[in-house]
């Protein structure tokens, strides 16, 4: 899943910003690119859902970079189009109802994709959770002196209190 689109299903072979700078290119092909800069970045959110779902986070990680140039192609096509708003009145309307169409679906694949993403996000916490605690436990168990809020010694494990912090220092 991590290795480059198919045959026939890679990015666009224009993006639409050069589409609507290439002198020519009527907006039809503008909205053809636009779908298919959608239908590519709809592919890449399912590959990354099933990535969730397998709980395989390392190709979750490696996978970002694809699913960052699927995004800015994604971007950058959308962008041509409101540029050209005006123009896309005088589309095919067929290619209109199937840009629509497109994007309902990419709505949905979007849907579960998030509700993955946090299901993820939810389990990482918790695991920092377990983490954090058993840092804690561990540190209090240890032989060491620490005082207690009046300035007297503490000496039951439970009456120690360990500061602990998250740094998130990337």
């Amino acid at each position: 899943m991590r290795n480059a689109p198919e045959q026939g299903k890679s990015l666009p072979q224009r993006t639409a910003p050069e589409a609507g700078k290439t002198p020519g290119v009527d907006i039809n092909t503008a909205i053809r690119e636009m779908i298919a800069a959608a239908e590519y970045l709809q592919r890449v959110y399912e590959e990354e859902t099933t990535l969730l779902q397998a709980k395989d986070g390392r190709g979750f990680l490696e996978f970002q970079d694809r699913k960052a140039e699927a995004g800015r192609c994604y971007q950058s096509a959308i962008g041509a189009l409101i540029l050209r708003k005006d123009e896309i009145k005088a589309a095919d309307p067929a290619l209109k109802e199937k840009l629509k169409a497109a994007q309902d679906q990419f709505s949905k694949v979007i849907h579960v994709n998030l509700e993955n993403l946090d299901r993820m996000r939810r389990c990482t916490e918790k695991l920092s959770l377990t983490i954090r605690n058993a840092a804690i436990r561990a540190a209090q168990a240890k032989s060491t002196f620490s005082y207690g809020e009046n300035g007297k010694l503490a000496t039951s494990p439970q009456a120690r209190r360990v500061s602990t912090g998250i740094s998130e220092t990337a």
